[in-house]
């Protein structure tokens, strides 16, 4: 896997990043794709971990097995990223909303939520959802949409 050089501007050296839904293909290619911007991630998902995100990764990489509809999914999230990387804040959350997965958007709320308020705490931080628009599905076209978290 090719990296990222430290004087991009792209460079995520020692950020902090979760990505939720780690193990669908698109959850992948996000949790690799910033593996390569030197982030440390944890990928977080309620299906195990993807065995493509085994390989050479184990330093920057963890994944925590979490259901988004425990009560207590976000907190045991956050305490999980700083616990495997040893850090205490938090720079980026990728929500990523699967299709046809919708009852999990109340956990991904609230995982921003939570999230959010540690970001506010060190004044910086970025919150992504991406979502897939399906109703153009039948028509054959296949949308994936950022949606921004609004004010």
């Amino acid at each position: 896997m090719s990296r990222i050089e430290r004087s991009n501007p792209l460079n995520l050296q020692y950020r902090v990043c979760i990505v939720t839904s780690a193990s669908t293909p698109l959850g992948v290619i996000i949790c690799k794709t910033v593996l390569k911007a030197n982030a440390l991630v944890l990928g977080v998902d309620y299906r195990p971990k993807d065995h493509s995100l085994n390989v050479g990764l184990r330093t920057h990489f963890q994944f925590e097995q979490c259901d988004l509809h425990d009560e207590r999914a976000a907190e045991k999230i956050v305490e999980a990223a700083r616990k495997r990387h040893g850090l205490e804040r938090l720079d980026v959350l990728v929500n990523v909303v699967e299709e046809g997965k919708g009852d999990e958007l109340d956990g991904l709320k609230t995982l921003s939520e939570v999230v959010g308020t540690v970001m506010e705490s060190e004044g910086k931080g970025t919150v992504w959802r991406l979502d897939f628009a399906t109703q153009y599905r039948k028509k054959g076209v296949r949308c994936n949409t950022i949606v921004p978290q609004g004010n």
